[in-house]
């Protein structure tokens, strides 16, 4: 029997949905490809990370957490408090999901769990959506055991030796949207011409008939 059928995969990330979506798509093709897979994800409490998980059947799980970069002091002295209260959550986490792989897909929310995750020996990936990475993946590409970058040049941000172009992720919601689309354009007659399209293409018609 396949091991990977019964893969358990933690996914981390969130805060927008640049970090989130690509989550999901990772994990809706998981759950396509292995049908005894199990998916968790780790988020914020943010409307974002709620709405964008919402009615899709995933397990959710929140830490305390908050950012760091561009805040006033007294909201780094809150985030750096809360830093090892969020650590020893998803190390709780982890511990009674057990899964097989954590995977990062960027956000603050990243960070205490991946480390989490590498203290408790659980292969660590993260995935970088931007040409320059933001500052929680700067620091946990040292750590993880791989980096999959989306864009050509983000690549020189972390090690080489672990580092993937991969693309990104695309949910299925839109993939099917897109085959919808082309499937109505070759449906459509070559000779359908729309009207609303054409300046006096109405009258065109009505003088016709």
């Amino acid at each position: 029997m396949n091991e990977l059928a019964n893969i358990k995969l933690l996914i981390s990330g969130g805060g927008t949905g640049g970090h989130l979506f690509p989550g999901i798509a990772l994990a809706q093709a998981v759950e396509q490809t292995y049908a005894n897979s199990k998916v968790m994800f780790i988020g914020t409490e943010r409307k974002v990370d709620k709405n964008g998980l919402a009615n899709l059947g995933f397990i959710t799980r929140t830490i305390r957490c908050q950012p760091i970069k561009g805040k006033n002091i007294s909201q780094i002295l809150t985030a750096l408090i809360q830093l090892p209260i969020g650590l020893f959550e998803s190390i709780k986490i982890i511990r009674q999901f057990k899964p097989d792989l954590v995977f990062g897909v960027g956000g603050y929310v990243t960070g205490p769990v991946i480390v989490a995750a590498r203290l408790l020996g659980v292969t660590t990936c993260i995935h970088e959506q931007n040409t320059v990475p933001g500052l929680a993946n700067k620091i946990l590409g040292r750590i993880v055991n791989k980096v999959f970058v989306s864009l050509p040049g983000s690549e020189k941000y972390f090690p080489a030796h672990k580092t993937i172009l991969s693309g990104n992720p695309v949910r299925s919601s839109l993939l099917s949207k897109a085959k919808e689309e082309k499937t109505a354009q070759i449906d459509r007659p070559a000779n359908h011409s729309d009207s609303r399209r054409q300046p006096g293409g109405q009258a065109a018609e009505q003088s016709r008939s």
